[in-house]
């Protein structure tokens, strides 16, 4: 028996052997796979992997005071229910002596594939419970985009992105692509929300086929 996992990095068949090893395989329907997102289920229990709380040595020590060791001290392992405890007495502190506009949980971070994995979902709700928080406006990926384009042609990224012009469309009625920084097929391979099928590599071979040039404006 198999079942399928959607990543970043494509969508993948994962099945369990006699001895509950998890395997994945490419997605036979997906024409360009992602072939590093196989060593998912190896890193799922990596030596490397954190397993605990861990806090550093000498903040537990000396709370409040720089000892100077930050970036090269030793990391301690803790219960999780003494991570509570340290997190929640320093979260109360910081609101009780400066508000909850100094607390930062604005930080962008892509985290697991689908909502509930969002990482800066979930800590916006918790913060938002805990009276609020200061945060940050677009993000390091699409910031200027975000800003320029509706200037320049009238709509806002995220609506150009998900109404976007297909590949087929392209290569049959498209004689020029205009690039702005070019279009390296690593970049195709990753999506915030989850992949099923990889199409740009075919969708550019097929635009290549039927003639339609590409112009590239780059450093």
């Amino acid at each position: 028996m198999s079942s399928f996992v959607s990543t970043h990095w494509g969508t993948y068949r994962f099945s369990q052997d006699a001895n509950k090893k998890i395997k994945l395989a490419n997605w036979n329907l997906d024409s360009s796979p992602t072939k590093f997102g196989l060593g998912l289920a190896d890193a799922a229990n990596d030596s490397l992997r954190i397993t605990q709380p861990f806090v550093r040595k000498g903040w537990l020590e000396n709370k409040g005071k720089s000892d100077g060791k930050r970036g090269k001290d030793d990391f301690i392992p803790i219960s999780w229910d003494k991570a509570f405890e340290l997190a929640s007495e320093e979260l109360l502190k910081t609101k009780n002596t400066y508000g909850n506009s100094a607390i930062f949980a604005g930080s962008y971070g892509w985290a697991s594939a689908g909502r509930f994995h969002h990482a800066k979902s979930q800590v916006n709700r918790f913060f938002n419970l805990f009276g609020g928080f200061s945060s940050s406006f677009q993000s390091y990926s699409y910031a200027a985009a975000q800003t320029l384009l509706p200037h320049i042609i009238g709509a806002d990224l995220y609506s150009t992105l998900e109404d976007h012009t297909t590949w087929n469309a392209l290569s049959s009625d498209c004689e020029l692509v205009l690039m702005f920084g070019g279009m390296p097929l690593k970049n195709s391979k990753v999506s915030a929300g989850g992949v099923g099928k990889h199409t740009t590599e075919l969708g550019i071979k097929k635009c290549f086929d039927n003639g339609v040039e590409f112009v590239n404006i780059s450093p």
